[in-house]
């Protein structure tokens, strides 16, 4: 089994979040949820990875709004390049995983009637990641 070494930090900025309609993703940037004139930046410090079947699951602290959890986060080689654009080596990836917007105290809902809440407390967070080789 080969051993996976290396740390990172990713700065994900919260003025890209996306649902598809712009008028809840304004929304979602305001004081209601994510904050951004305050918090602009979602922060992830991978802390290990371990193999899942023919994936990956990498595990990191997730910083929303000065609030730190764990977080795992699924994964996958989408391919390699040992020579890269400027010969560098280089791979892709792609990963995905869901939190709760309350576990990061970003919790707005509106009750409607009959008591539904019309806002998801889940979170889906995709990334495409290209990573090159440091010593």
């Amino acid at each position: 089994m080969s051993r996976v070494r290396g740390r990172f930090t990713v700065l994900i900025d919260l003025s890209s979040v996306s649902t598809g309609n712009e008028m809840r993703d304004n929304h979602l940037r305001t004081k209601d949820f994510f904050d951004i004139e305050q918090s602009p930046k979602m922060t992830f410090t991978s802390t290990g990875v371990r193999a899942a079947g023919d994936k990956w699951v990498l595990v990191g602290d997730l910083t929303i709004r000065d609030l730190t959890k764990a977080v795992e986060i699924e994964f996958e080689l989408l391919g390699a390049d040992p020579t890269g654009l400027q010969g560098e080596p280089r791979a892709g990836f792609e990963g995905r995983t869901s939190i709760t917007h309350s576990e990061f105290e970003v919790s707005f809902g509106l009750a409607a009637e009959g008591a539904k809440v019309v806002i998801s407390d889940k979170i889906d967070i995709n990334l495409a990641i290209e990573a090159t080789l440091s010593e």
